[in-house]
């Protein structure tokens, strides 16, 4: 206990000594006599304030999130794709009908990036990225072949 209490006075003692020496430059600087030891106590006090200022606009100040650069339509046009269900294929009537009804190679290749995009952004699971990859894959070997 008695480690403590001599702590604590020396503790004291030196608070009392800084709060003395912190009052006389002030008293120093304000009756116009300048000495090593206002300047001093100057440069703590501009460092303390210019340290709090910084604190204060970092506080205030707000971070812009990080965006990654992901076409919204076309993952959006693709996860819709991905998560109908699908439908019965009917027989279309005429040929227009039946060319309607296939998509072209850039429409493909839009859904494979789109579907590359959705994997990236973390929107889809591997397995389910590979399965459509494949599918989107056949489709266009298809149409190129034929």
């Amino acid at each position: 206990m008695d480690t403590i209490l001599i702590f604590w006075n020396r503790f004291v003692d030196y608070a009392h000594f800084v709060w003395v020496y912190m009052q006389t430059s002030f008293l120093d600087l304000l009756s116009g006599y300048i000495n090593q030891d206002t300047a001093g106590v100057i440069l703590v006090i501009s460092g303390i304030v210019l340290v709090l200022l910084i604190i204060i606009i970092a506080a205030f100040k707000r971070s812009k999130p990080h965006v990654n650069s992901i076409d919204m339509m076309a993952s959006l046009t693709m996860l819709s794709v991905i998560n109908s269900t699908p439908k019965e294929a009917s027989k279309p009537e005429n040929e227009y009908a039946a060319s309607a009804a296939e998509p072209d190679l850039k429409t493909i290749e839009t859904n494979m990036k789109a579907l590359k995009e959705l994997y990236e952004a973390g929107k889809i699971k591997a397995d389910l990225y590979i399965s459509e990859s494949r599918h989107l894959y056949e489709v266009a070997k298809a149409i190129y072949s034929g």
